[in-house]
């Protein structure tokens, strides 16, 4: 159907109008589009509004928090009709933002007024309004700070005088008297070169103009900008009036320079995604009959510098703020490659938009600091301007769980490592085959606790069906220390290292908008050198994954402060709290009288001790001050109080299917990786594991999640045999895990009506305090430790339909697509009735009595 289209003009802004649409023929009007709508069909309510880019935030007040940090505030801006999303805080110790980039916008034209016609600007895929080839200075600044991939920019404006081609240019500037050469001046170049006219030449000499020169001239008197200015020849430059206003006509064209002041990383000048002129601009020659014409141009001027020292803050706005969101666009990006053992060979590209590759990336590149290296790669990309690359060193395949079947036993303090496993007794095949000359191996109580026992070593004896030792020697990956104590009798894992991984930071914004996710191609393949081993053995794959910081909530967060008690024996006595001046009773409810505190929560802390948790509005506007504890008067052995910073870490998932793991980083230290649902006692043992953690503990955070469901445990299906204490085939949510990141000694675990503690966990199974009574099984639920569950809306649109009053269904009979309603019905073609409380109909047309209807399942 041919689609007509309507302009509403004149409208006034910030003021909602609503918009239908009739029809009319010799009957009359039909309906309006506004009751379609209403019934989910046509056009969709649109809501337009007139907008702009926010103003400038105002920087109030500066200062400082400690040696190493400062604080400031600012003023938001007006949000100019729309909505502001993020905030952004750069900060540099240099003297500037390093020196921007400059272009130059060329239109000219040989012929006098020649040229006219129209043209457009477009960078990463956005694209200016129609310019014509006489747009002032800020016309010109105005359309491209309407690209919102581009922050404001600088726009001035020069005229042509000269071209610096064949027939119109400047060849040479002599000091006595101070004269610049030229070739013959017709009237349209006189017109131009008014006395005092500030002019300029290409090579950036600048000159005013001392005496105005004759038409067929070959010179102009000038005076330098420079006193000293040197003489030059041989040379064929353009000339323009330098234009103040912005504005002065010009016959032989326009140069626009802009100046991109507030981009610290310059723009995207060499990709096809360049700042360009598109498409092909309308210029046309009027002496030529129309015919178009290719005299534009745009040109670098100045390459902009990046800052030595640079850092930012962006600041979110949205309801999502202060979260972390994996597989959107993101300047973060992970590459990680994946293989059954170490790779000592091969090659790989990356490319970042598909158009764009980089050149081979040897397998065992640095992150930086040489010509193959990762970074030093990625910058031969146009799109990349600036980027930040981290080598890291996973022991990601994991060999021997440090199960009772499969560990690593003992070690003789040198060559030999003993091993278990279910290969009879010792290596499978797999495992063997893993395990070739040169391959680099982990040798540790727990894979995932870098404060455990662990080994570094490299394999001099290939690897053997039913091994049971494995000769090494001793090396390490993370010092130049390679020591390890010998050791026997225990269940350690062994895991293999098999290519470094990369943590990739882009510096700076890319063209098109948002970040497109790294591809890795020709992978051992091609241009780039192939993996040593036969991908049926040994095959190499590799990922790519996205972090998005979504920016710290612009509004703040309720700030949260944790008060613990605790003692050896039993807790007694009495405490008082202090908050701004006011003193709390003995033990009493620690609610001083301050509308700032917005809940308080109580828990139980070991065995004889207690929490308590205070939050705070986020929109408090006086400076919320510590709670001061005086615990003299408790009782108990080595019974005190003291106040701890609250933490909350919140896993977030559209669907019931997150998995994954997770790192909590302090001080300078990071845990192992935690799976997506930890039992509180594993995060907990993995704080505590980290030097700048005294304590720690679980606290409802009730008062600030009001969508909390409460404690519950983690959910498992297990293998569990009656009789054995070892539980195995441990799958959360239809997939098998490596317990020892969900769970940790001291967990309880139920399965149906009998409940123990786990004794032991590798990364294949748990250990029990005692054998199973009752009968096992191969997927057994076993419920473990103890959880916080949240749920919360999800983001969408949520349809109700209305109840009506019952309508009088006279006939209906099974098998027929014909009703008689009552009169008075009140339906229309297209409603949805529902007959016999369960089935619903559509209905699709009404006999010409106003009561018999056709209906459709």
């Amino acid at each position: 159907a041919p689609q007509f289209q309507a302009l509403l003009s004149g409208l006034p802004p910030s003021t909602p109008l609503t918009v239908r649409a009739y029809a009319q023929n010799a009957q009359g009007f039909g309906g309006g589009s506004d009751t379609m709508q209403q019934l989910g069909r046509g056009a969709s309510t649109l809501l337009a509004k007139i907008m702009d880019v926010p103003g400038v935030p105002a920087i109030a007040s500066i200062w400082p928090v400690s040696f190493s940090q400062i604080g400031l505030s600012f003023t938001p801006p007006t949000a100019s009709g729309g909505t502001i999303k993020t905030y952004r805080l750069e900060a540099t110790p240099d003297a500037t933002f390093g020196t921007p980039e400059v272009i130059a916008i060329d239109v000219t034209s040989a012929i006098p007024g020649d040229v006219v016609g129209t043209f457009q600007l477009t960078y990463g895929g956005k694209t200016t309004q129609y310019l014509t080839i006489d747009t002032t200075a800020v016309a010109m600044k105005t359309a491209i700070n309407a690209l919102p991939n581009l922050r404001p920019v600088v726009v001035a404006r020069a005229t042509y005088v000269l071209l610096g081609v064949a027939g119109s240019q400047v060849t040479a500037f002599a000091t006595t008297p101070p004269t610049l050469t030229t070739t013959a001046l017709a009237a349209a170049h006189v017109s131009l070169l008014a006395v005092g006219t500030t002019i300029r030449t290409s090579n950036g000499v600048s000159f005013t103009v001392a005496a105005v020169p004759s038409v067929g001239a070959t010179t102009i008197s000038v005076t330098p900008a420079a006193p000293a200015q040197p003489a030059f020849g041989g040379v064929a430059l353009s000339l323009l009036v330098v234009d103040t206003t912005g504005i002065l006509p010009g016959a032989y064209g326009y140069r626009w320079l802009v100046t991109f002041t507030d981009e610290p990383f310059g723009i995207d000048v060499t990709s096809p995604e360049t700042f360009s002129f598109y498409p092909a601009p309308t210029l046309a020659s009027v002496a030529g009959a129309g015919a178009l014409v290719s005299s534009y141009a745009i040109s670098t001027v100045a390459v902009f510098a990046a800052p030595h020292h640079y850092t930012k803050l962006e600041l979110s706005a949205e309801p999502w703020c202060n979260t972390y969101v994996m597989g959107h666009s993101s300047p973060m990006q992970v590459l990680r490659f994946f293989a059954s053992t170490t790779i000592t060979a091969g090659g790989y590209t990356l490319s970042l938009d598909g158009i764009a590759t980089t050149s081979c990336i040897p397998w065992n590149a640095p992150a930086s600091g040489t010509p193959n290296s990762v970074k030093t790669l990625l910058l031969t990309i146009p799109t990349i301007t600036a980027v930040s690359v981290e080598q890291i060193n996973d022991f990601k395949v994991l060999l021997l769980p440090g199960s009772a079947t499969m560990a690593v036993t003992a070690f003789d303090g040198t060559t030999t490592l003993t091993l278990v496993s279910t290969g009879g007794p010792g290596l499978t095949q797999t495992q063997a085959d893993a395990l070739p000359v040169g391959t680099l191996i982990r040798v540790s109580k727990s894979p995932w606790d870098v404060t455990q026992d662990t080994c570094d070593f490299t394999v001099t004896t290939a690897g053997a069906l039913n091994a049971v030792t494995l000769a090494v020697t001793l090396v390490n990956v993370q010092t130049t220390s390679a020591t390890c104590t010998a050791f026997t009798g225990d269940q350690r894992t062994l895991s293999i290292f098999d290519m470094p991984s990369y943590r990739i930071v882009f510096v700076g914004d890319y063209s098109m908008g948002s970040w497109p996710t790294l591809r890795v191609t020709n992978f051992g393949t091609g241009v780039c050198a192939a993996f040593p081993f036969a991908p049926a053995a040994f095959p190499v794959k590799s990922r790519v994954k996205t972090f998005k910081y979504e920016g710290a909530c612009a509004a703040g967060n309720p700030e949260v402060q944790t008060l613990i008690a605790d003692a050896d024996t039993t807790l007694g006595g009495t405490f008082t709290v202090s908050y701004g001046g006011q003193v709390s009773s003995p033990l009493a409810a620690i609610v001083p009288s301050t509308t700032t505190i917005t809940g308080v929560s109580a828990v139980q802390h070991n065995t004889n001790g207690r929490a308590w948790q205070i939050t705070f509005a986020p929109q408090a506007s006086d400076s919320i001050d510590l709670f001061q504890v005086n615990d003299a008067f408790l009782t108990g052995v080595n019974a005190e109080i003291h106040r701890y910073p609250a933490v909350e870490i919140v896993s977030t998932s559209m669907l019931d299917s997150l998995q994954g793991t997770f790192t909590i980083a302090l001080g300078g230290e990071t845990t192992g990786p935690l799976g997506v649902a930890a039992t509180f006692n594993k995060v907990l043992q993995s704080l505590q594991a980290l030097n700048s953690v005294y304590t720690a503990m679980p606290v409802a955070n009730v008062a600030s999640d009001p969508n909390q469901i409460g404690f519950t445990q983690l959910q498992l299906t297990v293998t569990a045999t009656q009789g054995s204490a070892v539980l195995t085939t441990i799958v959360y949510k239809s997939y098998a895990i490596d317990p020892s990141l969900y769970v940790v000694v001291g967990d309880a675990v139920t399965i149906g009506a009998e409940t123990h503690t786990i004794v032991a966990v590798s990364g294949a199974d748990i250990t029990l305090d005692a054998v199973l009574v009752g009968a096992g099984g191969p997927a057994v639920t076993a419920s473990v430790g103890m959880l916080l569950v949240s749920t919360k809306a999800a983001p969408g649109v949520v349809s109700t339909p209305t109840t009506t009053a019952a309508i009088s269904v006279v006939t209906a009979t099974t098998g027929s697509a014909t009703v008689v309603f009552a009169s008075g019905h009140g339906l229309q073609p297209n409603d949805i009735v529902t007959l016999g409380g369960s089935a619903s109909y559509t209905v699709q047309s009404f006999l010409v009595d106003g009561v018999t209807a056709t209906v459709a399942p």
